[in-house]
């Protein structure tokens, strides 16, 4: 037995008067006192546990004589860091380590202790490890945890796992296996088990394939390819009014546009702002609403309900034009990712509009920099044509024959901006068609710019180097 000095026996009273269990109740003290702590073998042959285990103490300790009355324990760690007892001798091993736990009962602090000693949880080996399959595709700009798509034996494993890809332009994944899907193309994901030695190493892969993607340009439309679909609200009684409405669903917006003058700077004027066009210029190209009848009234605001487009007067009209260099407009996408394709809608496939439709492009920009203040643009392509052509020879019996939607216009760019700048020199002719194609001099047909709808996405299969 072991006795403590006079102050800590004081302090040991105390505190076990202030404890919830173990402890008898106040007047119950009689002159049968502790003289002996009797441990079980559980405790005296030295308790073993591992990091994280608990034991519960009090069933464990019993005291001489039977018939004393103040039975209180308290519990001591000669190594906190190792091992911790709770007031109501609830054991914890913390950490690796030795350390001895004395128990104190009764108010002469009659002792005894004994010895725990921690280790680590071991190792419950991997034995088996396997993908769920061999290949899987992923839409671009999603996330996973791979770990829901493994097989792993036995369930209650303790090794770890790392995770890599052989291209993170494709993919990345974390060391606790959250892949995330950043770019276009094919990456191989593969698993191992860390810390084996060579010749036990326990592997599998997986090849993700992300395709080409043609994005959504509001929410809630789909692909941003579907059509008819979900189609923005009309906000305003007037293509001015809704031209002044701040942007507000988080989806793509025509953020710029002007002419330019013959050194490539913006040149400020008034653009035709009439209802009787399809106006509506920050939504018009980018809302999933196309013309479905040209000559109804409806094309028009408020209302809108047969579909709205960008519909651009052109400064000066037909021949006299303020740009000297062409007309721009940008796009801005909410967020930086890959473009290498755009495609168009016309207002309708009417003979006559033909000479309103955007049949080149003359450079395509990118930027992640506030279009209206930076200089700092990307050329990404350059004249783009041979998207939206048309069949026939215009002449009786075989009638010019436009399509409603273009091709897919491509250029080569793995690069990811916010914002795409689309420019129109305007010695390029980009609307309409001509008589004569070849003639410099031949003029444009119409004397707007109109657009149902613009699309753009992202295909790396045709990301071919420039010629």
């Amino acid at each position: 037995m072991k006795r403590l000095s006079t102050y800590l026996l004081a302090a040991a009273v105390i505190f076990a008067a202030g404890c919830d269990s173990n402890i008898p109740e106040t007047g119950t003290i009689n002159n049968a006192r502790v003289e002996q702590v009797v441990l079980d073998e559980t405790l005296t042959d030295g308790v073993a546990l591992y990091e994280g285990e608990t034991l519960s103490l009090p069933e464990f300790i019993s005291a001489l004589p039977i018939d004393a009355t103040n039975t209180a324990q308290i519990y001591m760690s000669s190594n906190e860091s190792v091992a911790t007892v709770s007031d109501e001798g609830v054991l914890t091993a913390i950490k690796e380590g030795t350390c001895v736990i004395t128990v104190y009962i009764g108010e002469d602090g009659v002792s005894a202790e004994f010895t725990v000693n921690v280790s680590p949880v071991p190792a419950v080996e991997i034995t088996s490890l396997q993908f769920s399959r061999d290949n899987a595709e992923y839409t671009f700009q999603v996330s996973a945890n791979l770990i829901n798509s493994l097989a792993i034996e036995p369930m209650d494993y303790s090794e770890s796992l790392k995770f890599t890809s052989t291209d993170e332009k494709v993919a990345t994944v974390t060391e606790d296996g959250q892949l995330n899907i950043v770019g276009i193309g094919e990456t191989t994901i593969k698993v191992e088990v860390e810390g084996r030695e060579p010749g036990n190493e326990l592997t599998d892969e997986m090849t993700i394939s992300v395709p080409s993607i043609e994005y959504a340009r509001f929410p809630g439309d789909g692909d941003g390819s579907t059509y008819p679909g979900t189609a923005r609200e009309i906000m305003g009684t007037s293509a001015e009014q809704w031209d002044a409405i701040p942007h507000s669903d988080g989806g793509w917006t025509l953020c710029d546009f002007g002419a330019l003058d013959d050194t490539g700077n913006k040149v400020t004027y008034s653009w035709n702002a009439s209802t009787a066009q399809r106006n509506c210029y920050r939504y018009g190209m980018l809302d999933n609403r196309r013309i479905l009848d040209r000559g109804g009234a409806a094309n028009n605001l408020p209302t809108a309900s047969n579909g709205t487009a960008l519909c651009w007067g052109r400064p000066g009209g037909n021949q006299n034009n303020v740009e000297n260099k062409g007309i721009y407009f940008v796009i801005d996408m909410q967020k930086s990712q890959p473009v290498n394709y755009f495609r168009t809608v016309h207002i309708s496939n009417n003979a006559d509009d033909r000479g309103v439709a955007v049949t080149k492009v003359s450079h395509i920009y990118g930027s992640n920099e506030d279009p209206l203040t930076t200089t700092s643009w990307t050329e990404i392509a350059t004249d783009i044509t041979d998207f939206y052509t048309r069949t026939g020879s215009g002449t009786t019996g075989d009638p010019y024959i436009v399509p409603l939607e273009s091709q897919k216009a491509y250029f080569s760019n793995t690069d990811s901006y916010r914002y795409i700048k689309f420019v129109f020199d305007k010695q390029d002719h980009c609307y309409g068609f001509y008589s004569t194609p070849d003639a410099t001099t031949a003029d444009r047909p119409g004397t707007t710019i109109q657009v149902a709808e613009l699309y753009m996405g992202y295909d790396p299969d045709h990301n071919q180097p420039a010629e």
